[in-house]
């Protein structure tokens, strides 16, 4: 075990948004001993995922589905959407009535005729909200939008942005669309540059944004309040998120 990358809402955190602290704070400072990198891949912003962990040092970050990767307080990488296919996806997601927010590293924008209950209840996972009216009005690179809309939506999302854009449903009633990349493909980065070998890799997860991640290794982990089609991508079964699942293979895993 050289690295341990965890998704976070359904993974990490229970159904309560907490965890365990004082477990792993004990955990943490075992892996700090033995060099094991500690990896937060999610599709939120970075600024929310930060929160969580601001006690600990060395924490990596996947944030925005895989389109930013932060190591000791610094951008390591980061994959932006064709200023050109961010235009067309606003255009069309405003035409269509969706309700969305745009994001870059430290920005998040939503329509200016978003819907006041969408703001209040997604504002608390992002950066304060700038409203604009059209997409001429940010100049940030966008990493990442964020449609507010249920899974039986998502074939009809990909149908109005183009098709060089990635489109995946990430729960929650949030589809997420970025360019190029998924948490797999930076977290294939990372281990790279890293050096690390994939049988060296723990993932946990329970969302179909996960799957490519668990892709990535042997040691692959869905919770068991995963849904059926994300545990067939996983070659293991952890403890469901509200009994410190995570936490609990890790343990074992270094026990042995």
């Amino acid at each position: 075990m050289k690295a341990i990358a965890v998704d976070l809402d359904g993974t990490f955190l229970n159904d309560q948004h907490t965890f365990d602290e004082l477990r792993f704070a004990r955990l943490y400072k075992k892996l700090l001993r033995l060099n094991i990198y500690f990896i937060v891949a999610s599709s939120n912003h970075s600024v929310v995922l930060k929160k969580y962990f601001e006690s600990y040092d060395n924490i990596i970050y996947i944030s925005q589905n895989g389109a930013l990767l932060e190591m000791d307080e610094r951008v390591i990488n980061s994959v932006s959407i064709n200023r050109d296919d961010f235009n067309l996806a606003f255009s069309a997601l405003t035409k269509n009535n969706y309700n969305f927010v745009a994001t870059s590293v430290d920005n998040a924008y939503v329509p200016l005729n978003a819907d006041e209950d969408f703001i209040e209840i997604a504002q608390p996972y992002y950066p304060e909200f700038i409203k604009v009216s059209h997409y001429k009005k940010i100049e940030d690179d966008i990493l990442k939008v964020t449609v507010s809309s249920r899974r039986s939506e998502l074939e009809s999302v990909r149908t109005i942005i183009p098709n060089s854009l990635t489109c995946v449903y990430s729960g929650g009633h949030c589809i997420d669309i970025t360019g190029a990349v998924d948490k797999a493909l930076m977290l294939t980065y990372l281990i790279n540059e890293q050096q690390i070998n994939p049988d060296e890799l723990y993932v946990f997860g329970d969302g179909e944004n996960d799957i490519s991640m668990m892709q990535l290794t042997k040691n692959s982990y869905a919770m068991n309040n995963a849904d059926v089609n994300v545990k067939h991508h996983a070659n293991f079964i952890a403890p469901s998120n509200n009994k410190s699942g995570v936490l609990e293979v890790i343990e074992r895993t270094l026990n042995q």
